[in-house]
């Protein structure tokens, strides 16, 4: 009896364990495959990929036309949302802004300037 409950203390112990890096994991961290939906241009893709570093979210992006690569200019974090403004050359070769939510594992938003529909999906490795 004192096995089977060592053993079941022990699993218990891993499933907090396990449920509180879950949580703490970031949610943004990581390479995303991202559409900007009926643009002049049509769909945009593009890779964005967002690094902590010392505790500050930081990026670039991957034109997957051009392969052009642009470091973000600013990313600004609120809770589940992100607002990111870089210099984005295959559109207007101008800086773009794109306010991206966090929802199921997945990003979706707009652009900033344009009524332009973002999505993103997170790159499993």
């Amino acid at each position: 009896m004192k096995k089977i409950s060592t053993l079941l203390l022990f699993c218990i112990t891993l499933l907090f364990s396990s449920a509180s890096m879950a949580q703490s994991t970031d949610l943004f961290v990581g390479n995303w495959k991202v559409e900007i939906k009926d643009t002049p241009y049509g769909t945009i893709k593009f890779e964005l990929i967002l690094e902590r570093v010392a505790g500050k979210l930081t990026g670039r992006i991957v034109d997957e036309r051009s392969h052009i690569e642009s470091k973000m200019n600013y990313i600004t974090e609120n809770g589940n949302s992100l607002k990111l403004n870089f210099p984005f050359h295959e559109f207007l070769g101008v800086d773009q802004s794109l306010i991206l939510d966090f929802h199921d594992d997945e990003l979706r938003g707009s652009m900033t300037d344009w009524d332009f529909q973002v999505s993103g999906t997170r790159v499993k490795k």
